[in-house]
C-alpha cells in the first residue's frame, strides 16, 4: 500500500542521511538505498494514479535518482541493478535539484556551488551511458522508442547541467584574489577546462589548459590540463582540415590550368597576389608543384605547430610519466597523418620498449611505411609508363626507375622490421584489437612480397593472433567491412606463393589454397560486382603462379 511505501522511504531516508560519512559505502547502506529506490518509485506510481500533479512525486523520484546515482558509481553487487534503475527513472534533473545561478559572496562559496553543480551532471550522464548500452539489445519498437526518448531527455539534462556548471565555475574564477588558495583555483581551472572541451569550445579549452600546464606545472591538475589542451588542438586541427577542402578546391579551380590535380610554380605565378602569398613556400618535396597534401599542410600550419608544441612540452616536462608516452603516441599518429614518417620514427625511438604505448605505435608506423611503399611502387610504374609514352631515353628511364625502386626497398625493409617488432610485442601483451589485426595483415603481405611466404602462412595460422583463427572465431577485432575478404585473399596468395618453397608441403598448400578460394566465393557473393572482384583476384594469383613457375 501507499502507507507501507511511505514508511520505508521515510525511515530509510533517515537512516541513510544520518549515517556517518565513513559508513556511507557499507554494503548494508547500499542495500538500504536500493530498497528505498524501489519503494520511492512504487510510492510515486501510487500517487500518480490519484493525482499526477502531486508535488511529492518529484521529491520521491528525485531521492530515487540520487540514491541510484550513488550506488551506480560504486563497484558492488548492486551496481548493475542501480544503473538499470537509474536508466528507468530517466535522466532529467529533478526540479527540486535544478542548479540555480546566483551572486556569491566570495570564491569559496562559488567554488562549492560549482562542484555541487558538477556532481548534479553525473546522474543524467550515467543514465545516458546505461540506457545506450541497453538500446542495441531492445527489440520491441515501443520499448526502443521509449529508451531513445529517455536518452534524449538525459542528454538535454546533461548538456544543461554542463552549461550551468560552466557558468558557475566562471563566476567562481572571477572572484579569485590574492588570498585565494592557488591549488583550489587551479583545480577549478581544471574543471573549467574540461567543461569547455565537453561543449566543443576547443580554442578556450586549449588556452586554459595550456596556461595551467605551463604556468603551474606542479599543480595536481596540470597534466590533465595539458592533455585537454592537446586534445583540443587536435580537434581544432580536424575542423580546420575539414574547412580547408573547399579552399583547396577553389585554388585548384583558379590555378590548375592543366587539371593534373597540382599547382605548378608557373601556374602559381599567374595567380592573384593573395594566392601567391598564401601558397608560398608550400613545395615541401621540392618537385616544383603543390599537391593537395602540401596545400593542406600550409592551411593547417598554425594548428599543426600547436599540436607539436604541446606534445613536445608534455614529453619534456613529465618525461617519466605515462602522459609523456601518450603524447609521443599522439605525435606519432599526427606525423603519420601528415605524411612525415621519418619524424614519426624518431618519436617512436623515444617511447621505452617496455611501454604499453610502444607496440601500438610500432604497428601504426609499420602500416604507414607499408602503405607508403605500395603507393611508391604504383607511382614508379606510372612514371615508367609515362616515360615510355613520352619517348624518354630508355637507358635514362631505366636508371631513374632502378634508383626509385632501391629507395622504396629501404622503406619496405623498415616496414617489415617495425611491423614484426610491433606484432611480437602485442602478441606478448595479449591485447587483440583492430590495430593489431590490420598490422598482422600488412606484415603477412610484406612477407609474401619479399618472398617469405612460409612466414606469412605461419603468422596467418598463429593460434593466438592468426587472422584465420580470428575470422573463424568471429572475433570483434576483424568485424569491419571487407576485412574478411582481405584475409582470405592474403592467405590464398601466401599458400600459392609457398608452392615455390622446397621445405613447404605442396599438397597441403594446394589443399589450403582451395579452401581459401571456396571461402572467397562464399564471402564475395554471386552478384556481378562480387564476381568481377573475384575474377580480378584470380588474375593476380595467376600472375603469381607464372612468376613462381
Amino acid at each position: 500500500s501507499a502507507t507501507k511505501y511511505d514508511v520505508v522511504v521515510q525511515k530509510g531516508r533517515d537512516v541513510i542521511e544520518k549515517a556517518p560519512p565513513h559508513e556511507q559505502r557499507d554494503e548494508e547502506l547500499l542495500k538500504l538505498r536500493m530498497l528505498v529506490i524501489r519503494a520511492a518509485r512504487s510510492y510515486a506510481d501510487e500517487l500518480r494514479k490519484k493525482d499526477p500533479k502531486d508535488p511529492q512525486i518529484a521529491t520521491l523520484l528525485g531521492d530515487a535518482r540520487k540514491y541510484a546515482q550513488f550506488v551506480a558509481r560504486l563497484n558492488s553487487d548492486y551496481q548493475k541493478e542501480a544503473q538499470k534503475l537509474l536508466g528507468e527513472l530517466g535522466g532529467a534533473v529533478p526540479s527540486s535539484t535544478q542548479i540555480v545561478r546566483k551572486k556569491y559572496k566570495d570564491f569559496d562559496e562559488a567554488k562549492k556551488a560549482a562542484l555541487e553543480a558538477y556532481e548534479e551532471t553525473k546522474a543524467p550522464k550515467l543514465t545516458m551511458d546505461s540506457l545506450s548500452e541497453q538500446l542495441p539489445e531492445t527489440k520491441a519498437p515501443a520499448e526502443k522508442k521509449d529508451l531513445e526518448k529517455k536518452i534524449a531527455d538525459a542528454k538535454i539534462a546533461y548538456e544543461q547541467g554542463i552549461e550551468q556548471t560552466r557558468q558557475i565555475t566562471r563566476d567562481a574564477l572571477a572572484l579569485t584574489d590574492s588570498e585565494s588558495n592557488i591549488d583550489e583555483v587551479n583545480n577549478l581551472r581544471n574543471l573549467f577546462c574540461f567543461l569547455l572541451y565537453q561543449q566543443g569550445r576547443y580554442y578556450d579549452a586549449a588556452a586554459i589548459g595550456d596556461f595551467v600546464a605551463r604556468r603551474y606545472p606542479d599543480a595536481s591538475g596540470a597534466r590533465v590540463c595539458a592533455k585537454i589542451a592537446m586534445a583540443s588542438y587536435l580537434k581544432i586541427y580536424q575542423e580546420t582540415k575539414s574547412d580547408s577542402k573547399p579552399i583547396i578546391d577553389r585554388y585548384l579551380e583558379e590555378l590548375d590550368k592543366d587539371t593534373d590535380g597540382k599547382i605548378s610554380l608557373e601556374e602559381l605565378q599567374a595567380g592573384t597576389p593573395e594566392s601567391q602569398a598564401r601558397l608560398a613556400d608550400g613545395d615541401v618535396n621540392q618537385d616544383k608543384k603543390l599537391d593537395t597534401a602540401e596545400m593542406l599542410r600550409l592551411l593547417t600550419r598554425f594548428e599543426s605547430d600547436r599540436i607539436v608544441d604541446i606534445c613536445n612540452y608534455i614529453t619534456q616536462k613529465w618525461s617519466d610519466q605515462i602522459e609523456a608516452q601518450e603524447a609521443l603516441g599522439t605525435l606519432i599518429g599526427f606525423m603519420i597523418s601528415e605524411g612525415q614518417l621519418a619524424k614519426a620514427e624518431d618519436y617512436l625511438g623515444k617511447i621505452p620498449t617496455d611501454s604499453p604505448q610502444r607496440g601500438t605505435a610500432e604497428l601504426k608506423i609499420g602500416q604507414a611505411l607499408w602503405a607508403a611503399y605500395i603507393r611508391g611502387m604504383q607511382q614508379a610504374r606510372e612514371q615508367e609508363e609515362s616515360a615510355t609514352s613520352a619517348g624518354t631515353d630508355p637507358g635514362v628511364a631505366k636508371q631513374q626507375s632502378a634508383a626509385r625502386r632501391e629507395e622504396l626497398k629501404v622503406v619496405k625493409n623498415r616496414a617489415e622490421k617495425t611491423l614484426a617488432e610491433g606484432v611480437q610485442r602485442m602478441e606478448n601483451s595479449g591485447k587483440i584489437d583492430p590495430v593489431l589485426t590490420s598490422a598482422v595483415l600488412s606484415l603477412a603481405s610484406v612477407w609474401i612480397d619479399i618472398n617469405q611466404p612460409v612466414k606469412s602462412v605461419t603468422l596467418l595460422e598463429n593460434p593466438k593472433i592468426g587472422l584465420l583463427k580470428l575470422v573463424a572465431d568471429n572475433h570483434e577485432s576483424i568485424d569491419r567491412k571487407g576485412f574478411r575478404e582481405d584475409v582470405f585473399k592474403t592467405a590464398l596468395r601466401a599458400y600459392i606463393s609457398s608452392l615455390s618453397v622446397k621445405e613447404a608441403d605442396s599438397k597441403l598448400s594446394i589443399q589450403k589454397a582451395s579452401e581459401m578460394m571456396e571461402r572467397l566465393k562464399q564471402t564475395m557473393g554471386t552478384s556481378p560486382a562480387g564476381q568481377k572482384a573475384l575474377i580480378a583476384v584470380y588474375v593476380s594469383l595467376a600472375k603469381i603462379g607464372r612468376a613462381h613457375v
